[in-house]
């Protein structure tokens, strides 16, 4: 589970179109395949269902059903789309 430590960085807020993404994803609650950056690993799940986007000491992080949460600025592809063009944050 990605957490908000101080370890991962200074949180960055992601672009308010791919947040919009996120918002539909959680509304429909299809299930799909993200990836993202934890640590210094790329994770990729496979039927993930968004539930919501949450906010926690001013960092936004992904809720998803099974109860994991990814900090937004994490994520690289979301049921294909592109959040940011390297493995690299």
């Amino acid at each position: 589970m990605s957490t908000s430590d101080k370890v991962e960085g200074i949180y960055a807020p992601i672009d308010c179109g791919l947040y919009d993404h996120l918002e539909v994803f959680a509304i429909h609650r299809k299930p799909i395949a993200i990836e993202y950056n934890e640590l210094a690993d790329v994770v990729k799940l496979d039927g993930v269902v968004i539930e919501t986007t949450i906010i926690k000491d001013g960092e936004e992080f992904l809720k998803l059903a099974s109860g994991e949460e990814v900090r937004l600025d994490k994520l690289l592809v979301v049921d294909g789309i592109e959040f940011k063009s390297n493995a690299a944050s």
